[in-house]
């Protein structure tokens, strides 16, 4: 198997993993404003001031959705590093709040710079992966806003050979 195979391989492994976490689901509750001293008040304070607070509140809640996602997730990788007989010394999935899930992949042993460029080649295939099984999956879980899922393959030196950051398309 060449590395460009083994590379792709692995990104379509880590996409299904994140799938498969499709179970985890939380909900999110907002607070309710505090009561204001007068009529006026209340009316002035819930135009300007709750939109704000209820998302403020529903980015910290999906948050905390995220987290939940990621520990449910990271087990199934651990799992997955196996699969690709010494090529990562770790796959590690990280929750970056609000929105964003990071699969940080280290290579065993240092690799040319220039598979980033065949890294490159594979956004197109990856990120019809995202739209279909990652994003949904995310959502499932109550990431619903802005939901993002990155890729960084790191060198066995601890260098960043390729990131890459993907947003649903729709």
């Amino acid at each position: 198997m060449t590395r460009t195979t083994r590379l792709t391989a692995v990104l379509a492994g880590g996409l299904l993993v994140t799938a498969l976490a499709a179970g985890c689901d939380s909900s999110a509750e907002t607070p309710a404003s505090a009561p204001s001293t007068t009529a006026t008040e209340a009316a002035t304070e819930a135009a300007t001031e709750a939109p704000a607070d209820a998302e403020s509140s529903d980015l910290a809640a999906q948050g905390d959705d995220l987290e939940e996602f990621v520990t449910a997730v990271q087990p199934q990788l651990d799992g997955l590093i196996d699969t690709f007989d010494g090529l990562y010394s770790a796959i590690t999935l990280t929750a970056v709040r609000p929105s964003t899930i990071e699969y940080t992949y280290t290579y065993a042993e240092q690799v040319d710079a220039a598979a980033a460029d065949a890294l490159d080649d594979t956004v197109p295939a990856l990120q019809g992966v995202v739209d279909s099984a990652v994003v949904p999956a995310m959502e499932k879980a109550g990431i619903t806003i802005e939901p993002k899922v990155a890729y960084t393959y790191v060198n066995a030196d601890g260098s960043q050979l390729w990131t890459h950051t993907f947003e649903p398309s729709s």
